[in-house]
């Protein structure tokens, strides 16, 4: 199931829920839904349900089955009397007056009629639009999540699975389209005709569907990797052109799924459109899908293809509670990822990867009440953004974790053993722990179980010749994002990059926040990578561009852009831009007044040789909107106090960078990009006294009278040569006296100023020394 929508409220309960499961007491074999839908504009259907079932335990009398607010006419079991029933609009009891062992089976049959509900979300349960009827499985509001009950009585949870046939009279102009294959169409004589469907494997409640109204219908044979599998559409009147155009890439992407996770699993694929602009949802070979997205282009590609993707993720295998939710749509959206490509290329789908990723690092803990584990999932998240993409994140560093070689069949044989079965996230870390001999336990403890994110960096590196070939000892460092403990039994990917450009990768695995690890390489790497092929989902975005040509370099989701001046004639510039989601390392000296954003930084590598030269533009904003949440925790006083800070290297202090501030672009803009780390800082006086415990550092200077009128002396107590700053409380510089030699004192005379608090701050060019003392303007 997936969901569109640009502004979305959904008022869930956050109250505590137990989900009350009747799959201890019975196991269903098989529903018959027999329903008359052809009062469409009165909303209402008419039927009964046939359920056979066998009781888990001996000497069972008692069943309980679900059923939303339509009305009960009368329930019958052929197989003893019904000695009592009752129903309060949510649960139907059913007393009968013989016991039944888990040898046997009954049937029970209730008979119902009424208007179907919807969730109060909207999203989800029984519609009746534009003169079409049709369910959605799911709810986001209500408990549990499942919505078969809104159409027929059953056992509403994920576990309990059947198979089902389908009896659904029309209108004699209407079709009906439900899950499975079509049996018969039966012209009833009364204006109305019957269409029989089945589905001949074990199937959840929530993924049974029915659609009626005015269809045309076209199909084709899809050739699979083992058999012919019928493709059906059911579309609006004149929607065929759309559908085969937006559809034109159908059966490749089958071909992907296929090859990458084994044959697919159902009797025939379908789509059938309904009236609704809220999305789709991945009912069993009969996905419904919002009419307005079948549009004749190929820009929902991704909604088509994630519905796709759950008949192998969500509907073959489905999680077992909604706590796991992320084992449906985590995978249903990575398959986003993967048909991309495959069916286009690693680059589309790196950048679609990217921006998905990037979302989930900046700003779904904001909408998802703090950062997550993906297992347990609370209730009230149980549809939220973190399962969706943090979820596929995290299918993704699964994916770089095992490599390909190992995660596709290991997956594609986890589908197979657990076919029209409900798994957990501890089935599927044990599963893959036996199959690939790796022990995936601290994997899933640190991904799964885990709220937030790791984030891996190389902190240096050391070369040896080693008689033609050379040892490169690389340290990386593990910081976190939303999350409290470091990972263990780390893998990650370093590559070492040759002078042409070449790429060398290994695995270093390590556990905890430190690692080291030495490997020999047939060359002198120009450069050393951590994670450059974009396979671990850490708190990191990059992206690397070779660079031919001037102009304005993009590079997305990174909040860095270049803007090229000049490039070497001969060769291209390869770099590579890295949007840090973790604190930067601290001053190692602190610049007085300055504070390092805590909460991301940026790596520039690369080889700036010959005439390379580009301009940085470094993108800010304080902002709380979906285009926002990026610095609004760091960026608390004015933006004119915002400075960028640089080191070339992790053994070099950070130094202010000359920048231009444009507040209307969010942007801080420097005219010469350089290799290394890069950071924003803002002058606040207020924390940072604050955060050195209210002390200035003030022992080699004084400023006298002070408070004074703007005008004031600065002794010191030796020779001084360096420079001088006057600085307002909000950090702005307001005066300055550059390359000053003094051998005592000196004064000022800055009576322009307004009253208040300022400091002065000197800089010793000949030791180093940043001193700042407090004083106060009061004419």
């Amino acid at each position: 199931m997936k969901f569109f929508s640009l502004f979305i409220i959904l008022l869930i309960s956050i109250s505590t829920f137990a989900q009350k499961s009747h799959s201890d007491v019975y196991d269903v074999k098989e529903y018959n839904i027999y329903l008359d839908i052809t009062d469409i504009e009165g909303e209402y259907i008419k039927g009964h349900t046939t359920i056979r079932l066998s009781p888990i335990e001996d000497n069972t009398e008692i069943f309980e089955l679900d059923l939303l607010k339509l009305g009960i006419d009368s329930i019958i079991c052929l197989d003893a009397e019904v000695d009592n029933y009752t129903y309060n609009d949510t649960l139907i009891t059913v007393d009968l007056a013989t016991t039944f062992n888990s040898d046997e089976e009954l049937t029970i049959d209730v008979y119902y009629k009424g208007n179907p509900v919807i969730d109060p979300s909207n999203w989800g349960g029984f519609y009746f639009m534009d003169g079409y009827a049709f369910n959605l499985g799911v709810a986001f509001d209500d408990l549990p999540h499942n919505y078969g009950r809104v159409w027929f009585p059953c056992n509403d949870d994920f576990i309990d699975k059947a198979i089902y046939k389908t009896y659904i009279t029309t209108q004699e102009e209407h079709t009906a389209v439900c899950g499975g294959l079509l049996s018969q169409v039966i012209d009833n004589g009364d204006n109305t005709k019957t269409y029989e469907w089945h589905i001949d494997q074990d199937v959840a409640t929530y993924l049974v569907s029915v659609a009626v109204g005015n269809y045309e219908h076209h199909s084709h044979i899809y050739e699979g990797i083992t058999e012919d599998i019928p493709v059906d559409f059911y579309y609006y009147p004149g929607d065929s052109t759309h559908t085969a155009e937006s559809f034109v890439n159908l059966d490749s992407v089958l071909t992907i799924y296929e090859t990458h996770f084994g044959k697919y699993p159902w009797d025939r694929v379908g789509y059938v459109e309904v009236p609704f602009n809220g999305g789709a949802m991945e009912h069993v070979s009969n996905i419904a899908m919002g009419y307005s997205f079948v549009d004749g282009t190929l820009d929902y590609e991704s909604l088509f293809y994630h519905e796709l993707g759950h008949m192998w993720f969500g509907d073959l295998i489905t999680c077992s509670s909604a706590e796991d939710m992320w084992l449906n749509e985590g995978w249903a959206t990575y398959c986003e990822t993967l048909y991309q490509e495959f069916l286009y290329n690693s680059d589309i789908a790196k950048s679609y990867r990217r921006a998905s990723h990037e979302a989930v690092l900046r700003y779904y803990h904001i909408e998802d009440e703090g950062f997550q584990p993906l297992f347990p999932m609370p209730q009230n998240l149980t549809y939220s953004r973190t399962v969706y993409e943090k979820g596929a994140s995290t299918v993704h560093a699964l994916r770089g974790y095992l490599g390909d070689d190992v995660f596709f069949p290991a997956i594609t044989q986890f589908l197979q053993e657990n076919e029209f079965k409900s798994v957990s996230s501890y089935d599927m870390r044990d599963f893959l722990s036996s199959y690939t001999g790796i022990n995936m336990t601290d994997f899933f403890n640190d991904w799964v179980f885990s709220p937030g994110f790791v984030h891996y960096s190389i902190d240096s590196t050391y070369i040896t010749d080693n008689g033609g070939s050379f040892d490169v000892t690389v340290y990386v460092h593990q910081k976190l994002r939303g999350r409290e403990t470091y990972a263990n039994s780390n893998k990650i990917e370093i590559s070492f990059m040759n002078t042409d450009y070449s790429i060398q990768s290994k695995i270093m695995e390590f556990d905890g926040e430190y690692g080291e690890q030495t490997f020999t390489i047939p060359f002198y790497p120009i450069l050393t990578l951590c994670d450059y092929n974009e396979i671990s989902s850490d708190a990191t975005i990059d992206e690397t561009k070779f660079i031919t040509s001037t102009g304005i370099k993009y590079y997305t989701n990174t909040y860095l852009n270049l803007d090229v001046q000049s490039v070497n004639e001969t060769d291209s510039t390869m770099c590579r831009i890295t949007h840090n989601w973790a604190a930067p390392d601290p001053f190692i000296s602190d610049i007085p007044g300055l504070i390092l954003a805590n909460h991301r930084y940026w790596l520039v590598e690369g080889v700036f040789s010959g005439n390379f030269k580009t301009k940085g533009k470094f993108s800010y904003n304080p902002n709380t909107n979906t285009y926002g949440y990026l610095d609004n925790n760091f960026i608390t006083n004015s933006v004119d106090s915002l400075v960028i800070v640089y080191r070339p290297d992790k053994n070099t202090n950070w130094t202010i960078q000359e920048s231009s501030n444009s507040h209307a672009l969010k942007q801080l803009k420097i005219d010469s990009l350089k290799i290394g780390e890069y950071s924003l800082a803002i002058y606040d006086w207020e924390n940072y006294t604050k955060m050195k415990n209210n002390k200035i550092i003030s022992s080699l200077i004084d400023v006298y009278p002070n408070p004074n009128n703007g005008n004031f002396n600065l002794k010191l107590d030796d020779h001084f040569y360096g420079n001088i700053y006057i600085i307002n409380s909000s950090g702005k510089i307001v005066a300055k006296q550059n390359d000053s030699s003094i051998f005592s004192e000196i004064a000022f005379n800055i009576s322009n100023l307004s009253n208040g608090l300022y400091f002065v701050r000197t800089h010793n060019l000949d030791t180093g020394e940043i001193i700042t003392k407090k004083f106060i303007i009061q004419k």
